[in-house]
């Protein structure tokens, strides 16, 4: 046979790069060489065995490797550089053989060559490719699907398998211009496994898992806000639902079936703990088959109060803003007598006529607004005050110095003024009396807020028609004490000034133990003196006494002195 020494190098099947470098027989013989040998099966070591050839491409996907090789020859497929074959197989008498590899690695190398009698082929190296990837989305499949969606590469064909990997397909679809795809296939039943990979060119990806589940998942409920004191609690649930668990701290505490509107309600009057604002509850909504929803939490709120605009003496109606989902306003006059409800428009404003209630018929007085809800939660109370629709009637009255422990404000109102009320915190705490010499008094002996120095307090008068005059605003102040002159052991007089002394009815000394010793006598001009001439207490240096200043309304103040040598 006449031989020729030759190196081949061919590019076939989407670039893989298949070459060779072997003593080949002369191509004008090669056929008629082969056939006889094969016809003969009298190979030996002197005949020039062919390479098998491998049919379609090798991938980084492959695990099945088709090719064409002599009848009866076994062929090898062995990884570049490596000692011991990756997989045989013997080729068939129709010429083929069919190995079964793991995956390789992109851009590695395997060898293959074939065995006839012992006398083995040259080698043919295959380049693996890179695979086309598994399919990148694969959409949730339950058992009322026909289809399956997803993701994949644009112009790939895509595989549904049942039960595994190499399971029966049941439908395939292409991948449109978008990357989307939708694969017809019949109903399955649930836990199911289907399996989906993508083909393109011969090269199937890997495959995805996806298991059939049961049915369609019921999605989370709604729940309205719940506020404090409700009689219910309401809500929706999401199709398919047929109950509604509540449960507090992990606990179920009651069910109720869905309406027809998949709306929900429960009857909370007898669950304490929805009553308390910061209560934290749940609720999960089931279907027909048992199969449980997400829970939707949620957290007992304090039904907010009102909003509600100045109200000027005369007007129609008290008005202002509710929270979305208050249903009912009502007022009520500053005893908290509820007086009248009200509705509440869809955008939350309000208005509730009062001008013909006699509550709203004097300024300064107050009432109070609250909202609540067709459950029945109720807000706080907004205080509101009846105010001025003129500009003032009258002048401010006039206060006289108010001291610690008086039991009357006394003081002078201008003309025109019928009534006279003390203010403390911006709220009237009483009425007093005006004298028809335009002086007023107001008894304050029961009220402890004026027992100490520093506080705050207002008068203000009405006219015959209700209106405020200006306020007239004063403190509690300490009556001053008097300033004693020294005094020394035997001393005929206690002397010293006042600095009120118009308003001291009396100034008296006391010894340490609190005896009254003797009264003395002001002069006009504010000092005193005080008679204490042969008195005993008062004899020795070092003892103390005590100089009481009192005046009227129990006005009291002392100085202590102690007796010089």
């Amino acid at each position: 046979m006449n031989l020729k020494n030759k190196i081949i190098l061919t590019t076939v099947l989407s670039g893989a790069l298949i070459y060779s470098s072997e003593n080949l027989y002369d191509a004008s013989k090669a056929e008629a060489a082969v056939s006889t040998q094969i016809a003969v099966g009298n190979w030996s070591t002197q005949t020039v065995v062919p390479y098998p050839t491998v049919v379609g491409a090798i991938t980084s996907n492959t695990t099945i490797i088709n090719g064409r090789g002599i009848p009866g020859a076994v062929v090898y497929a062995t990884p570049f550089f490596a000692h011991t074959s990756l997989s045989s197989a013997i080729v068939d008498p129709h010429g083929n053989f069919q190995l079964l590899i793991p995956k390789q690695q992109a851009h590695s190398q395997l060898d293959f060559k074939q065995v006839v009698n012992g006398v083995a082929s040259s080698t043919i190296s295959y380049k693996v490719g890179l695979g086309i990837g598994a399919v990148s989305k694969v959409d949730t499949v339950r058992v009322t699907d026909t289809k399956v969606t997803g993701k994949g590469v644009a112009g790939a064909t895509v595989s549904i398998k049942s039960g595994h990997h190499w399971g029966i397909e049941i439908g395939t679809g292409v991948v449109d211009s978008h990357g989307n795809f939708h694969v017809t296939i019949p109903k399955q039943s649930a836990g199911i496994e289907l399996y989906v990979s993508q083909i393109r060119n011969g090269d199937e990806s890997s495959s995805v898992k996806s298991v059939v589940e049961t049915s369609p998942i019921l999605l989370a409920p709604t729940i309205t806000t719940h506020y404090a004191g409700a009689l219910s609690l309401h809500g929706s649930a999401s199709e398919g639902s047929t109950k509604v668990i509540l449960k507090i701290n992990g606990i179920n505490i009651r069910t109720v079936n869905v309406a027809a509107d998949n709306s929900y309600q429960f009857d909370v009057t007898d669950i304490p703990a929805l009553a308390v604002s910061g209560t934290v509850f749940e609720v999960i909504a089931q279907d027909a088959s048992g199969q449980l929803s997400p829970a939707t939490s949620s957290t007992v709120k304090e039904a907010p109060a009102p909003t509600v605009n100045d109200y000027t003496f005369g007007e129609t109606h008290v008005t202002g803003t509710a929270a979305l989902g208050m249903a009912k306003v009502s007022v009520y006059d500053k005893d908290g007598k509820w007086l009248r409800d009200g509705s509440i428009d869809a955008d939350g404003k309000f208005n509730v006529l009062v001008s013909d209630l006699s509550a709203f018929k004097f300024i300064g007085d107050s009432f109070s607004v609250r909202v609540s809800t067709t459950t029945g939660a109720t807000s706080k109370a907004t205080e509101g005050t009846i105010k001025n629709d003129l500009l003032t009637a009258v002048a401010a009255p006039t206060i006289a110095n108010f001291y610690l422990n008086d039991t009357i404000i006394s003081g002078t109102v201008t003309d025109g003024a019928k009534k006279v009320f003390l203010k403390i915190n911006n709220q009237v705490i009483r009425e007093g009396k005006i004298a028809s010499d335009g002086s007023y008094l107001i008894a304050t002996d029961d009220l402890t807020a004026l027992k100490l120095i520093g506080v705050s307090f207002e008068v203000v008068t009405q006219d015959e028609n209700n209106r405020y005059s200006e306020t007239a605003r004063a403190t509690v102040k300490a009556f001053p004490a008097p300033v004693v002159t020294t005094y020394r052991a035997g001393q005929a007089y206690i002397n010293g000034t006042l600095v009120l002394p118009a308003e001291v009815t009396r100034i008296s000394a006391y010894d340490k133990s609190g005896t009254l010793l003797r009264n003395g006598a002001v002069n006009e001009n504010g000092t005193f003196r005080i008679y204490v001439s042969g008195v005993a207490a008062l004899q020795i240096a070092g003892d103390s006494f005590t100089v009481k200043a009192f005046g009227k309304y129990n006005r009291i103040s002392e100085t202590t002195v102690t007796i010089q040598p």
